[in-house]
């Protein structure tokens, strides 16, 4: 038998193999090194990265900011093209879509339209929720002037069976000591402050949603807790994790919005500020976008630290 030729030493930078396994797409590295008894060199695969190839289906379901009652008839677009309607229940179903990042939007009667992102896996079935704004003034309501709207991921519970729980917090900075509303403190639509929590959901995906009625005098700062990440739930993610949205309602319909930041310490998110001028009903966002921590009554700082709030557990 011919001995066999020896292995050549070539000079590559890396070079990257790709095989499909399975409908699986797998990188492999291919690095030099030395092989014992040989003067010259040879290239062994390393297993790197794996991606899931193939078609994913992608369905959720469309629901009101204000009821969180299922929005039937909707028209839900992916790519801008490929679109679908909801059943009676608010449900909608893609069946087949290679995997990848697709744009995605709802449109209903008497709505805000919806238009936002979400990524298909393949070889999975992808759960993806919309929540539409009932318009404001015109045929929609007529006594709200801002609507405040907090979605996140559809998850219902995390790994150790707790609730996929964000609460949406307000404050207003008058009078002294500040208004502060949340889901123990509702607010009042019909008198001051003036603005209140309409819609509260414990179960992932949400909404929580604040109506204000009429602009006060005041600086309005928005922001969202996880409400069980706390020490004794060390399963439940950080905030950041959470893919929570927020976006900003009124007359000219979506006219805002703001995403937690991915990376950050702390258990809630200090999303935006508001200047309100209650002689013309104007207002003005200044976004703040940092992780902090449950700063309890008190107006929220990107500073607030980690206090008794944290290693207590909360009630609802």
């Amino acid at each position: 038998m011919r001995d066999m030729l020896p292995l050549k030493k070539i000079k590559f930078w890396m070079p990257i193999i790709l095989a499909a396994l399975l409908g699986d797409l797998v990188f492999m590295l291919l690095l030099p090194v030395s092989a014992q008894g040989l003067s010259t060199h040879a290239y062994l695969p390393l297993v790197g990265k794996k991606m899931t190839l193939g078609f994913g289906s992608l369905k959720g379901k469309v629901t009101s900011a204000t009821t969180n009652a299922a929005i039937a008839k909707a028209r839900v677009c992916v790519s801008g093209a490929i679109c679908t309607e909801t059943d009676p229940l608010g449900n909608y179903t893609f069946g087949e879509l290679s995997m990848g990042a697709y744009p995605i939007s709802a449109t209903a009667e008497l709505y805000d339209t919806r238009t936002t992102s979400t990524f298909v896996n393949g070889r999975q079935e992808n759960q993806f929720n919309l929540t539409l704004s009932p318009k404001i003034g015109g045929g929609g309501d007529s006594k709200v002037m801002l609507r405040v709207i907090l979605t996140w991921s559809a998850n219902p519970t995390w790994p150790d069976g707790s609730p996929n729980d964000l609460d949406l917090h307000m404050w207003l900075d008058v009078p002294n000591p500040p208004t502060h509303i949340y889901n123990s403190n509702r607010g009042e639509c019909t008198m001051f402050p003036n603005a209140c929590l309409i819609t509260d959901m414990t179960w992932g995906s949400g909404p929580e949603t604040i109506d204000i009625t009429h602009i006060e005098n005041a600086v309005y700062t928005v922001g969202v807790l996880n409400f069980n990440q706390t020490t004794q739930r060390p399963k439940v993610p950080g905030i950041s994790a959470t893919a929570a949205h927020i976006s900003l309602h009124d007359l000219r319909g979506e006219f805002y919005s703001i995403d937690v930041p991915t990376s950050g310490i702390g258990d809630f998110w200090l999303a935006f500020r508001m200047v309100g001028n209650s002689t013309n009903n104007t207002y003005q966002v200044e976004p703040i976008n940092c992780i902090t921590w449950d700063p309890g009554d008190a107006v929220p700082t990107c500073q607030s630290t980690k206090t008794g709030f944290q290693s207590r557990p909360r009630m609802k």
